[in-house]
Formats: structure tokens, C-alpha cells, sequence
């Protein structure tokens, strides 16, 4: 069958002993991209993942975020910036 895209990405989060981990994998039909070229992009998909990982959250969490406990969202709020604050 013909490919449907020039690139597909699938993407899962594996549980692992250390951890869990991403794990991605990369396919295109041949002749329309490079390995070079597949591998330079997944290098920046990389790399723009790590960014947003090392980024500080834009937001916090809300007590949807949290079904097991009963915290209103000024809570949270408290309890976060009590986290965060310098020691």
C-alpha cells in the first residue's frame, strides 16, 4: 500500500524499571526523505522536547489534577508556592 504521509511519528511512554521512558518511533517511504534528513529532524523533535521539559510550567495544577484528595484550588495554589519558594 502507498504510504498516506511522507513522515509518521508514533510515539508511546514505555514503563521501565528505571522509570518511564519515550520512545518514538520514525518511518517514511523511500525516496521521499533521507535518513539524514529524518535523523536531523528527530534531533530537533529532541531537542525542543528537552526544552520544554526544563521549562519552568507555564500554569499549576488544579484539583482536577488531583481525584485522590480534596484541595480547592487556593490550596493548591498555597501549596505550590510554598514548594517552589527558596529554602
Amino acid at each position: 500500500l502507498p504510504s498516506a504521509h511522507a513522515l509518521t511519528v508514533n510515539a508511546l511512554a514505555e514503563d521501565r524499571p528505571d522509570g518511564p521512558r519515550l520512545v518514538a518511533t520514525w518511518t517514511w517511504p523511500a525516496g521521499v526523505l533521507t535518513e539524514a534528513a529524518v535523523r536531523g529532524l528527530a534531533e530537533d523533535w529532541l531537542r525542543a522536547l528537552r526544552l520544554l521539559a526544563a521549562a519552568r510550567p507555564a500554569g499549576g495544577m488544579t484539583p482536577s489534577d488531583l481525584p485522590l484528595v480534596a484541595l480547592s484550588q487556593d490550596e493548591i495554589d498555597l501549596l505550590e508556592a510554598d514548594w517552589r519558594s527558596p529554602r
